[in-house]
Order: C-alpha cells, then structure tokens, then sequence
C-alpha cells in the first residue's frame, strides 16, 4: 500500500455514522478526578464541528458510504449540565437500571424465537460486562431487524442502529428469527442507550450500544448466534464481541447452525487463502484483492446458486453456475475479467461496481450455499 493510500485503507467502515452525546467507556486505573475530567472533556469535545482529517472521514457508516458527522439529537442540553451529570456519571459504579416498559413490536409481527436463538441465559458474558457512563432511557416501539429498532424518549423519537454486529435481513437466512432474538431481549424492559460519537450513518439513525435487564443486549445477539462481530470495530468491547463470535460458532448454534436455513449442504468446500490489502491503490487495482476458496471434499461440487459476501453485507458476489472439482481451488478476485476454471487456481471475476470490498484494517468473508447458511468464514486483513 503507498502512502496516498492510507486515507482509503477503512474500505468497509465501522458502524460510526450515528449521533449520540457520548462513548460509554470504563476508564480503570485512576482517581475520581482523572476519570470525571476524561468523561467531561469527551462529552464537550462532541460540540466541536465534526469533518474530515486527513482527507477521509472520521467515522464512516455500516452502509459503506462516507458520510460527515452531524449533531442530532441531545442538543437541548447544555454543557453545564452535560458536564454536571459526567463528573456524577464518574463516581458511580452501580449497575443498570431496568423498568419495565411496553414489549417490542417486531416488523412483519411478532414470532417467539427458537430455542437455540434464546436470549443468552444468566452467567454469560452479556450479563457481566457493558457499557458504562451517562445513557439515556429509551422505550422500544419497534424492531426493525437483528440489529436496529425504532424508540422514544425523552429527545424525541429516535432510529437506533446496533452498532459492533451485523444481523442478516429480513430476507436473508436467519433475518426473521434474529429479529425474534432481539425483540425478546427487549420485550418488557426500560431499556438504555448508550450513544456511539455524533454522526448518524447513511439511513439517519443513532449508532450505540444498548443495555436491557443488565444485559449487554449488542453482545447477547452474538452469543445467541443471531448476529455476527464486526472484525473492524473500534470500540472498546471488539475483543469481547469476537470471543462471543467464536463460542457461538463453535457450538454451532443459531446462524452458525448447519442447518440454520434449510437441509445442509454435503459440498465441502473451504476458504482457504485470502489476499485484503490489494498493492498500492486499492481503488485502482481490485484485483489486487482476493479470496480462494477449494473443494476439500471427494466428490465434484456445484456452486449454482452459492454466494460471497463481506461483513457489510452490502458486498455480495453470488457465484456463476460452475462446479469445483475435488481438490481444486478458484480464486475470486474483486475486479473484472475473464472467468477461467482452466488455469489453477482457477479465476471468477467479482467485477463490484463498487470497489475495494475487502477491508485492510480486519474483515471477515463468509461463504454461504444456496440456502444461505455459512458453509465457511475467514478473518481476512488486519
């Protein structure tokens, strides 16, 4: 990558993009002066006009396009005040407050979730940790999907985007029930926001994490395998999110599940190569990036109807109508082409309208038969 590069190395963006008048963070290892000042300063700070440095955009929505933050929202607040309820904000410790509230209302009606996308039960890692510092109470009207909901408040009506994870669409494999997942994590509670810096993402909506019944309700969608980590995030509980990931699949529950959305496929095929960081411009050279999937299985395998996609979900390549042959690899390149199955590996041109796809700073590319459940995932970049 050459140094006029680095401006576009975040190709797929984390979820910024959303208003909110604070970062929840936990700040340890200091006194109660140190931690007030840092809670303060950042909540100020947000007041300053938001732009681009350094020739990109500071945070830059889960949609894929950039966008220039804006304040919305929690105006009517004065910073005496912001200021005021920080430095309380720093000396408390106590847990989350949970009242109840009217259940959520899921788009498309209201379905209980199966029993391997329940709520994640007591004692994990979605009841133990979670944001900290000011938030604001919210009551859920409506889940829009896995990972978004309408709400009201105080501030007015809001749009609130999850940010750290992605759920399927509605009309993808899984997206109905990761929608259950959610609306059961919020159905019957006073539920907090705890808003991401103030930018709002390409659809308008807040960006934050929410909490439920002292639930972590970002990080229980991902233990309960209805949402995936975002690899990119850069948030302080990315580790966390991941780790929950893992378990998740290796316990093969909810979208991890083979036969989350139809009778398993008996192709196996795995991604087993990856190139993220196309050499020098990525814009310029999309076939600089790559993946290479291979068939590890004995028998010839179809790929009619299989797809590749990045975390975004917006970048989606649904295969040609070939087939793989035992121990044989294709490498699928972002840019254009000519398809060949002759040479090895084998070559099948992406051609995305819009490149690079493949984010440098961690990405993860999942392949998904014709029923669109994962057969593979790889951590690509970073």
């Amino acid at each position: 990558m050459t140094p006029t590069d680095a401006a576009q190395t975040r190709k797929n963006p984390v979820e910024g993009g959303s208003t909110g008048f604070f970062k929840g963070r936990e700040i340890l290892g200091e006194d109660y002066s140190q931690r007030a000042m840092r809670i303060a300063l950042r909540i100020v700070t947000l007041y300053e006009p938001r732009g681009q440095k350094d020739g990109a955009n500071l945070v830059t929505s889960d949609t894929g396009h950039s966008n220039i933050g804006r304040i919305r929202g929690f105006r009517r607040f004065r910073t005496p005040m912001l200021v005021a309820v920080a430095l309380l904000a720093a000396a408390c410790t106590s847990g989350f407050s949970a009242e109840a509230a009217p259940s959520a209302e899921v788009e498309g009606g209201t379905t209980d979730a199966p029993a391997e996308t329940q709520p994640a039960p007591a004692g994990t890692a979605a009841q133990s940790i979670g944001p900290s510092g000011p938030s604001l109470d919210i009551t859920i009207d409506r889940v829009s999907d896995g990972d978004s909901v309408r709400a009201s408040s105080t501030e007015g009506d809001l749009e609130i985007r999850l940010i750290g994870i992605n759920a399927p669409e509605g009309d993808e494999c899984f997206g109905d029930r990761a929608g259950d997942v959610l609306s059961n994590l919020l159905s019957g509670t006073q539920v907090q926001l705890h808003p991401w810096p103030p930018e709002i993402d390409d659809f308008g909506r807040e960006l934050g994490f929410l909490v439920a019944d002292d639930q972590f309700v970002n990080l229980a969608l991902i233990e309960a395998g209805a949402a995936v980590a975002r690899a990119q995030g850069d948030h302080e509980f990315a580790n966390d999110f991941e780790e929950a990931e893992s378990r998740a699949a290796d316990a093969r529950i909810g979208l991890w599940a083979p036969d989350a959305c139809g009778e398993p496929t008996a192709a196996e095929v795995e991604i087993v190569d990856a190139e993220a960081n196309a050499p020098g411009n990525d814009q310029e050279n999309p076939n600089g990036e790559w993946i290479e999937i291979e068939n590890v299985g004995d028998s010839e395998a179809s790929l009619s109807g299989w797809s590749l996609r990045d975390e975004s979900t917006r970048h989606r390549y649904d295969f040609p109508d070939v087939a793989i042959a035992s121990g044989q690899r294709i490498r699928i390149f972002t840019g254009c082409g000519s398809d060949s199955l002759n040479s090895d590996p084998g070559e099948l041109f992406w051609c995305s309208p819009e490149p690079p796809v493949w984010n440098n700073d961690g990405d993860t590319a999942f392949l998904s038969d014709p029923n669109g459940t994962f057969v593979a995932t790889q951590a690509v970049g970073g």
